[in-house]
């Protein structure tokens, strides 16, 4: 979780498989209170459990740039924005054994 910060950077890195609580929104990311200027770039972010289906939750109050990245689904697109962002399986090897490498003819 991004909260009440500013230019929080995620770079090349891999969220897959993160839980959150039943109460919450959001299953990988959750950025919310007034966080401004954060971004994510050349990451995968992927397979959240929780009780949305969402991996990457905004706020309304906060921002967001995506870029060079693979995202399952965004709650809301308000204050993101994209660049070259695939919602595309990434076709990892072997997730559930923690194998992140990428099988040939992943779309990342």
């Amino acid at each position: 979780m991004i909260t009440s910060s500013t230019g929080a950077t995620l770079i090349n890195s891999t969220l897959y498989g993160n839980e959150v609580p039943t109460d919450m929104k959001g299953s990988n990311l959750r950025i919310s209170n007034d966080s401004t200027g954060n971004k994510i770039v050349n990451s995968i972010i992927w397979g959240g459990i929780g009780p949305t289906t969402y991996n990457v939750t905004n706020s309304a109050t906060s921002t967001v740039d995506i870029s060079y990245s693979t995202i399952q689904d965004i709650d809301d697109l308000t204050g993101v924005t994209l660049n070259n962002v695939i919602y595309d399986d990434p076709s990892f090897v072997n997730a559930g054994a923690g194998d992140f490498h990428l099988n040939a003819g992943s779309p990342c």
